[in-house]
């Protein structure tokens, strides 16, 4: 966790290391949820190694409490050991009266008692952790973290649990389950470059809700039809259908509501032709919430007299939904379900599922139907949910990919920027979407923390001398200094804003006027262009160097000149550009050449490289963007290859295994275009307590 932070390289490329430690970057993600709350909001932390601490009571975020958990924050420090039920107790107990009294607490703001600070608050615990436990509670955590809710439920009613993964070290399912109990969500957090991501919009989402503990009660005839939910473990977590007695309701649970943000809910009414006529319901459902100022639970309910047939737009939206829970629910069968899996020996990991298995079928039928109608969610099931699958990934990465994305369908958050399928969840609630913007801006724009201490090496007896040297070793001449934190909060892929100035045998032209047959002028002379390969550029923007004119991506391979073939991010910082002002960026495969020089267009006096360029010996060889004959099969499955234009429409790239090597492309198949890595264990464990006023 003390080992250097390093630079997001592109894959096969010397990662740069920086004077920053991993930590470092933890503790400026800390920081931008911080500097995001509000006077009246609060905070604690609660570290937790072998044992759990209050390092930071709540602590009202003005200017004085700001300055007093910036201190805290840099007292974390590595700890060995990982007792993650002690850390998740001391953050709930700082919100029980009757347990504060047991808790040594430190000197700080003072906590205010009474009903004041609960009414008009929304309060969210993070729990983060980079181990899995070496501590287990008697009844398992799960039922031990249910107990204690229970049993405190007239202080905890209300109270969401989210749970953070870094790294690979991990039980996943574990806080997984963790997170649904306490009505939150599960996030994986890979490496650094997902760092940012992932914390933006997990503040995002908490400061977006409007209401906590919701449930939906499903009351109907069971004389006269039958109910059925669809997404068992998705939306019950449950492996079976509940079974319904004569006068109990169906209770199906929803957990928080958020400002502007639908959550669907889709159940399969089957008529019993031999059932009794009646003029009363068929279904009545009930809705109960519990609003932010938590003065008293509200309900709301409807009911359904007769079956009848849906609109096509409304047979279109259940479909829609039926599909999203589905691919989560098929999803959530890679994952463990036993709640005291915790209480077992640690054994070997869970072998990858047989191409034969009933699950690879499942999710092989899901996938399919979201190809047939165009789901965004199709985008991740046939993108990295395939490589997380793979032998050579599940060991790695894909165990703990499964469970966080399943939960960002099943709940219907946006939980990064990475995976497109869950990118449009909120995208229509304006304070959703500012809190997102705000928070990524403040990871950008805040200061890099000062770097901490190098670690001391420790002195060692060696047989022969070592050959090897770890990233820790080096000095501190030759770590990198950061002077932006938006390096490890960016996913940009290669491609070249639309306004650039290409030159052509007939003058120069934006790439965003070009399409097939027109030809471009290459360092071997004019060529013939194929397609262009046009991405969308989403909300939260893109990164991009200027260079001469040229506004390019940071790890599209230019050529100045009088230099070699190099990233753009060795010339130029890269820069946020927000998707409004840079809607489209583009790509352009050429016709086809043995000469790797003949697969490049010329920006001003800078040379761009294309797709399928072939080269071998610099920075352009890629596997797949290098590949001809790769790009050109891939391209013509995508929308607008079969136009005359051929402006082929995307929506972002597949990434493959844990260097996220970019793989394939992504469809767009919206008429307006609407996209994972390697690290050492990171952080201290530490659960922070956020309460919000709203």
């Amino acid at each position: 966790m003390n080992e250097p932070a390093t630079l997001p390289a592109e894959p096969g490329s010397q990662a740069e290391v920086t004077e920053l430690s991993i930590l470092d970057v933890v503790r400026h993600a800390l920081r931008v949820i911080m500097s995001s709350l509000e006077a009246e909001d609060r905070i604690a932390i609660v570290p937790f190694g072998s044992s759990a601490h209050i390092a930071a009571d709540l602590t009202p975020m003005d200017d004085a409490g700001k300055k007093l958990i910036d201190r805290v924050i840099n007292t974390l420090h590595p700890a060995g050991t990982t007792n993650l039920w002690d850390g998740l107790k001391h953050g709930l107990n700082l919100l029980v009266p009757t347990a504060r009294e047991n808790l040594k607490l430190p000197v700080t703001a003072p906590y205010a008692d009474g009903v004041a600070t609960k009414n008009g608050r929304i309060t969210t615990l993070f729990c983060l952790t980079d181990g899995c436990p070496n501590v287990t509670p008697p009844r398992g955590h799960v039922d031990t973290l249910a107990h204690h809710l229970k049993t405190n439920a007239a202080y905890l009613t209300g109270v969401t649990i989210h749970t953070f993964g870094f790294g690979y070290s991990l039980d996943s399912a574990l806080l997984m389950h963790l997170a649904r109990v306490g009505a939150g969500m599960y996030a994986f957090v890979p490496d650094l470059g997902m760092l940012g991501t992932v914390f933006v919009h997990a503040l995002a989402n908490a400061l977006s809700v409007w209401a906590t503990q919701a449930a939906l009660e499903i009351e109907f005839d069971g004389s006269r039809v039958d109910v059925e939910v669809v997404g068992t473990r998705a939306v019950l977590n449950a492996d079976k259908q509940p079974s319904s007695q004569a006068g109990q309701p169906l209770t199906i649970p929803i957990g928080d509501v958020r400002y502007g943000q639908s959550r669907d809910i889709v159940l399969r009414v089957t008529p019993n032709p031999d059932g009794p006529s009646s003029n009363a319901p068929l279904l009545t459902a009930v809705a109960t919430y519990l609003p932010w100022s938590k003065l008293e639970k509200r309900t709301a309910f409807t009911s359904l007299h007769d079956l009848t047939s849906l609109s096509p737009e409304s047979a279109q939206s259940v479909n829609n939904e039926s599909l999203r829970i589905q691919l989560a629910d098929a999803l959530l069968h890679f994952v463990s379900n036993d709640r005291k899996a915790d209480l077992l020996p640690r054994t070997r990991i869970p072998e990858p599922p047989s191409k034969t298995s009933n699950e690879m079928g499942l999710l092989a039928q899901v996938t399919t139907k979201l190809n047939l109608s165009n789901h965004p969610a199709h985008a991740d099931a046939e993108g990295q949910v395939n490589l997380a699958l793979e032998p050579a990934h599940w060991n790695k990465w894909g165990r703990h990919y499964l469970p966080s994305l399943a939960l960002a369908h099943a709940l219907q958050r946006a939980v990064n920027f990475r995976d497109p399928g869950q990118l449009g969840y909120g995208a229509d609630c304006p304070l959703f979407v500012e809190s997102r913007d705000r928070a990524n801006d403040l990871f950008d724009q805040l200061p890099p923390p000062k770097p901490a201490p190098l670690p001391t090496p420790q002195p060692h007896i060696s047989p022969a001398p070592a050959q090897t040297h770890s990233a820790t070793s080096q000095s501190a001449s030759k770590r990198s200094a950061v002077s932006s934190m938006r390096v490890w909060n960016t996913r940009s892929g290669p491609c070249v804003a639309g306004e650039s100035l290409v030159r052509t045998p007939s003058g120069e032209h934006r790439i965003d006027q070009l399409c097939r047959g027109d030809e471009v002028l290459t360092p071997l002379g004019p060529r013939q262009i194929v397609a262009v390969l046009r991405t969308q550029v989403f909300a939260h923007g893109v990164d991009l160097c200027t260079i001469d004119g040229l506004r390019v991506t940071p790890w599209h391979p230019i050529r100045r000149p009088d230099g070699d073939w190099v990233f753009p991010s060795k010339i130029a910082s890269a820069a946020r550009t927000a998707s409004e002002d840079c809607p489209f960026v583009f790509s352009l495969l050429l016709a086809p050449d043995a000469h790797a020089d003949a697969h490049a267009f010329f920006v001003g006096k800078t040379a761009v490289v294309t797709l399928g360029s072939g080269a071998s010996d610099d920075v352009r060889k890629h596997d797949f963007l290098g590949n001809w004959v790769a790009i050109a099969s891939a391209l013509t499955a995508m929308p607008g290859w079969s136009e005359p234009s051929g402006v082929v429409r995307c929506s972002g790239t597949t990434r493959r295994g844990e260097a996220g090597e970019i793989s394939g492309f992504l469809p767009n198949h919206s008429a307006e275009d609407p996209a994972s890595g390697v690290t050492a264990p990171f952080t201290e464990n530490f659960t922070a307590a956020l309460e919000c006023r709203t």
